[in-house]
C-alpha cells in the first residue's frame, strides 16, 4: 500500500487539517509472526513507545476526556487524546489534538496484514499538522529516526516470540527489556525484614520467597497492581496459598489492601480505599457517561500493593494504550450521527455483548459455527447470533455522534472480588476491624452457606451444667473452626451453640461437612452431636452485627433446612448437589422432599 492508497482509504477530514498541509508517513514491517501472536503484544503502545525510547506520560481525566502532557527534545507537548478504535487482529488507530508542541494535530494507525505463510505485514501511519516551519522541520529529521526504532522494536518483539511460548512469557520479557526493575538497598533490607515479620505471622514460607522474588524482579506495570489471581494463574500457583501469604504480608508491612471500584464497562479503577468500610454505594465512570453501583457482584476488585518504601511503584504511561487496559474489548468504533457503518470482524467463537457507549443496556452476541455471516446492530436488538469473522452492521440513529464497543462477555478471571476474601478465615482473623458500610449491600454471586447446630441441646445443658456446657460449647467452636478453615471456607458468625460459614467453592463445604459429620459421630468432643445443612445461592454481604455478615433467601434456606437432619447427618440442597456433581455421585443418601427449595428436593448423608 501507497501513501495514496492509504490517504484514498483513509482521508484526511477538514476538522482535523483546517486548511493546513498534513506530513504523511507510511512504513511497512514484514514479521515472521502471525496477527494473533503480535496482536496482544503492539496493542500494548505504551510498553512499545517505552521501547522506542519515547519520554514518559502524564494523564489527567476531565470532563469525559483524557488530557497527556510529556516533554520531548526539551518541548513541552500538551494535548487531548482523541478516543481509540481498535478491531481485534485487523488494526487500531488514535489522533491527538494538541494545545502545546510541535504539533497542531497527530494521528496515527497500525493495520495488520496476514499472508498466506503464516506472517504478518504491519503498516504503521503516522500523519501530522506541524504547527509552523520549525514544527515540520522538526517532525521531518525525527521521522527517519522514529522508523529505524521501529524496526529495532519490532525485531526485539520478533525474537521475543521466538523465544517464548506463552503470552504471559512474551509481555514480562518485553517490559523487562524496556525498564529493568529498580530496588534500593533500603528497600532490599526492609523487604527481607516485613517478610520475615509475615513467616512469624503465620505466612507460609515459600509462597513468601516467590512474593520476595516477585517484588524484586517484576516489571513496573505488574507491581503498580498486585492481580494476585493473574499471578497464580500465571505461574502455576495456589490461590488460596499465596492469598492468605499476602494477607500476613499486609499485617507486617510488606503490603496493603485495597479495595477498588472498577467500572463495568471499561473496567478502570474509579475509586480505591484502604478499608471496605469506606466504600460508597453510588459511582460514575466519565469516559464511558455511565453510572453504576459499586455493590454489583463484579464492581469491586481486591488488589495489593507494595510498601513504597520498598518499592516505588507510581503507574507510568509512555501511551493512553486504551487496547491494553481494555483487552476484554474486542471492537471499538466511532460513528457520526446517522452513520451506517460496516465493520469486517475477526470474532472467534464465544460469548460477547455489543453496545453503545453510555448506555446501561448491553445485546447478548453469541458466535457459533453455525451463525449467520452478517449480522446488523441498531442497539434495540434482545440477542443477537453469528457465525466466526462475521460481518457487522452498526447504525447509529441517534443525532449525536456514539462509540460502539463489542466485548467479551465472560467474567473477569484476573479479579479478586471481596467474596474471595470473605470466606478466608484468615482474612476474618487478621482484619477484625473490616466492617461492611451502614446500609451497604454488596451482591457477592454464589456462595455456599454451611449451618451446624447441636443436636438435643437442652438435655445437653442441663447434664453438663452451664459451666460444663460453656466449655464442651467453645471446644466443639475450635474444632469447627479448624475444620472449615481447611477446606477454605470462613465461620461468618456463631449463634448461641450454631455456627453459619461461607464457601466460594460448594465442593469444599461439602468435604467440610463430611469431616465434621466424622469427627463429631466419633465423639471428638464428649456428648455433642451436630446436624449439617448446606445449601448455594446468590447472597448479600451487609453489615448487621459491626462485621461481614451474610444476608438473603439462600442463609435463611440454609437455616431453615437443618430441621431436616438428626443426629450426626448432614443435609444438602438438591440445587448443590446439582452443583458439584461428580462429587456428589457415590455417596450414601436419602432423597427428602421439601418445600424450603425451588427444587423440591433435599438430600440427606448417612
Amino acid at each position: 500500500m501507497t501513501v495514496k492508497d492509504f490517504l484514498n482509504r483513509y482521508p484526511w477530514s477538514a476538522a482535523e487539517t483546517q486548511g493546513r498541509r498534513p506530513l504523511d508517513y507510511l512504513w511497512s514491517f514484514h514479521l515472521q509472526a502471525s496477527p494473533e501472536e503480535l496482536w496482544p503484544l503492539l496493542v500494548d503502545t505504551s510498553n512499545f513507545n517505552r521501547m522506542l525510547g519515547l519520554p514518559a506520560m502524564h494523564y489527567r481525566e476531565e470532563n469525559g476526556a483524557l488530557y497527556g502532557q510529556a516533554t520531548n527534545a526539551g518541548i513541552r507537548l500538551e494535548w487531548r487524546e482523541v478516543p481509540w478504535e481498535w478491531n481485534y487482529l485487523e488494526g487500531l488507530n488514535n489522533a491527538r489534538v494538541y494545545s502545546r508542541g510541535f504539533a497542531h494535530y497527530v494521528r496515527a494507525r497500525y493495520l495488520l496484514q496476514p499472508r498466506e505463510d503464516g506472517t504478518t505485514e504491519l503498516l504503521v501511519y503516522f500523519g501530522w499538522i506541524p504547527r509552523g516551519v520549525k514544527g515540520a522541520l522538526l517532525l521531518k529529521a525525527a521521522m527517519p529516526q522514529l522508523r529505524k526504532k521501529y524496526a529495532a522494536a519490532l525485531d526485539t518483539v520478533e525474537k521475543t516470540i521466538r523465544a517464548r511460548t506463552s503470552f504471559f512469557e512474551r509481555e514480562r520479557d518485553l517490559r523487562l527489556k524496556a525498564q529493568p526493575p529498580q530496588i534500593s538497598e533500603s528497600g532490599l533490607k526492609l523487604l527481607e525484614e516485613t517478610a520475615a515479620e509475615a513467616i512469624r505471622l503465620g505466612a507460609d514460607p515459600e509462597i513468601t520467597d516467590f512474593l520476595k522474588q516477585y517484588i524484586r524482579e517484576a516489571p513496573d506495570d505488574e507491581i503498580y497492581r498486585l492481580r494476585l489471581a493473574r499471578i497464580a494463574r500465571e505461574r502455576s500457583l495456589d490461590l488460596s496459598r499465596l492469598l492468605i501469604t499476602a494477607l500476613y504480608a499486609s499485617r507486617s508491612g510488606l503490603l496493603s489492601l485495597s479495595w477498588d471500584t472498577i467500572c463495568p464497562h471499561c473496567r478502570g479503577v474509579r475509586n480505591e480505599v484502604t478499608s471496605i468500610g469506606q466504600l460508597v454505594e453510588d459511582a460514575s465512570c466519565e469516559v464511558c457517561d455511565i453510572q453504576f453501583k459499586a455493590s454489583g457482584k463484579d464492581n469491586i476488585e481486591v488488589v495489593f500493593h507494595v510498601n513504597p518504601q520498598i518499592r516505588p511503584a507510581v503507574k507510568k504511561f509512555f501511551c493512553a494504550a486504551e487496547p491494553a487496559m481494555k483487552r476484554h474489548v474486542f471492537i471499538q468504533r466511532h460513528l457520526a450521527a446517522g452513520e451506517r457503518l460496516t465493520i469486517e470482524t475477526l470474532l472467534p467463537s464465544g460469548r460477547y455483548r455489543i453496545y453503545f457507549r453510555g448506555s446501561n443496556l448491553a445485546t447478548d452476541l453469541m458466535i457459533e459455527q453455525d451463525g449467520s455471516r452478517e449480522i446488523s446492530f441498531s442497539g434495540t436488538e434482545e440477542s443477537l447470533q453469528a457465525g466466526p469473522s462475521p460481518r457487522l452492521i452498526v447504525k447509529n440513529s441517534s443525532d449525536r455522534p456514539a462509540t460502539v464497543l463489542v466485548e467479551q462477555a465472560a467474567d473477569d478471571i484476573e479479579a479478586l472480588r471481596p467474596s474471595n476474601l470473605f470466606t478466608i478465615q484468615t482474612f476474618r482473623d487478621l482484619f477484625p476491624g473490616e466492617a461492611v458500610a451502614q446500609g451497604l449491600k454488596l451482591e457477592l454471586g454464589l456462595q455456599t452457606i454451611l449451618f451446624t447446630d447441636i443436636v438435643g441441646s437442652t438435655r445437653f445443658y442441663r447434664a453438663q451444667g452451664d459451666a460444663g456446657a460453656f466449655a464442651r460449647v467453645r471446644e466443639h467452636f475450635i474444632v469447627l473452626y479448624d475444620i472449615i478453615s481447611r477446606h477454605h471456607g470462613a465461620v461468618v458468625k456463631t449463634i448461641g451453640d450454631a455456627a453459619m460459614a461461607a464457601f466460594s467453592r460448594p465442593g469444599d463445604a461439602l468435604l467440610a461437612a463430611r469431616e465434621i459429620q466424622a469427627v463429631f459421630a466419633a465423639g471428638r468432643v464428649a456428648d455433642i452431636r451436630l446436624r449439617v445443612a448446606i445449601h448455594c445461592g446468590d447472597c448479600l454481604a451487609v453489615n448487621l452485627n459491626s462485621g461481614i455478615d451474610y444476608f438473603g433467601n439462600t442463609v435463611n434456606t440454609a437455616a431453615k433446612l437443618q430441621s431436616l437432619a438428626g443426629a450426626n447427618e448432614v443435609i444438602i440442597s438438591a440445587e448443590l448437589a446439582e452443583k458439584i456433581g461428580a462429587s456428589f455421585e457415590g455417596l450414601t443418601t436419602e432423597a427428602v422432599p421439601t418445600d424450603l427449595l425451588p427444587s423440591g428436593k433435599a438430600f440427606k448423608l448417612r
